[in-house]
């Protein structure tokens, strides 16, 4: 997520900058929903991403939104 971030503000061509930051958009979301399912599967306690949920967040409000 955070190298499609750094690769995406480095190109030139604005589709290739959206596309990179999109997918990053989309790996944010996704990890924030994979460390929900650990948490009820009972793989992760719920104290122990804590601190991995705020930065998600963090780092999704930096992204522009489509």
């Amino acid at each position: 997520m955070i190298l499609n971030i750094a690769e995406g503000n480095g190109r030139y061509s604005e589709l290739g900058n959206r596309r990179l930051l999109d997918t990053a958009n989309r790996f944010a979301v996704r990890l924030a929903v994979k460390l929900d399912v650990a948490v009820r599967k009972g793989l992760m306690r719920s104290d122990e991403i804590d601190h991995a949920k705020p930065f998600l967040v963090r780092v999704g409000s930096m992204l522009p939104v489509r």
